[in-house]
Order: structure tokens, then sequence, then C-alpha cells
């Protein structure tokens, strides 16, 4: 996302830039509007990098027996997104990993966490 306004934001700067070299006030409006457009999209990315911090934070106060993959109870905390270090928090070590490219599962007995390998975060689950 972050890189996507990024680009955005690069491609009007070079948008403008050969009509900088013509001064005059229809070229200096536009240039104000453009910087407005990208301080709002910088905002708009540092609001959006602030939310993984935010939902970490969560992840942190769940009240959970630990490393306890039997415990239906600590399945049911799991969330999209969620990290390595804190699945195993809840359902401990797992028995089993297989991984690819794409992805990796870790197994439980009757369950498996599915990650992503690019992010290593939670794609999905099946409870045992």
């Amino acid at each position: 996302m972050k890189t996507n306004l990024l680009k955005i934001a690069a491609g009007i700067i070079f948008l403008i830039a050969p009509s900088s070299a013509q001064s005059g006030p229809a070229s200096e409006a536009r240039i104000a509007e453009l910087e407005r457009t990208v301080r709002n999209l910088q905002q708009r990315v540092a609001a959006l990098e602030a939310r993984p911090a935010q939902a970490d934070e969560v992840a942190r106060t769940i009240s959970i027996k630990p490393g306890n993959s039997g415990d239906i109870k600590n399945w049911r905390q799991l969330r999209m997104g969620m990290k390595e270090q804190d699945v195993e928090r809840l359902l401990g070590s797992p028995d089993k990993v297989i991984a690819t490219e794409v992805f990796f599962i870790w197994y439980y007995s009757g369950g498996n966490v599915n990650f992503k390998t690019e992010s290593g975060k939670v794609d999905g689950w099946r409870e045992p």
C-alpha cells in the first residue's frame, strides 16, 4: 500500500516537472495542489502503517493458557494476520511444519495453522 501511494506521488511530481519550467500563476497553483495531494498521501500512509502496531498490541493482551493446542479456547483466539510467535504462545510448538515458496503450515494434533511465507502471518487455520 505504501509503495503504491509513493509511486502515485512520484508520478504526480514527474508529470509536473516539464510544466514547472514554464512559471506562471497556473503552474504555481497546480504545484501547490499537487504538494497538498502528496502531503495528504503521506498522512494516509502513516495512518495505515500505524494500524498493524495497534493490532499487535491487542494480540499481546489476550489472556491465554501458554502453548496448549489441546485447548479449543486457544484455537478460538487465533486471528488473521497474527505473527508466528503469537500463535506459538497460544498453541505451542507445532508437531510438524510443511513449507513452500508461497505458504507454510504448522500441524498440531487434529488442526493446523496456515501462514503466508512472504509475511510470516496467519492466513487461515483448521481447528481440531
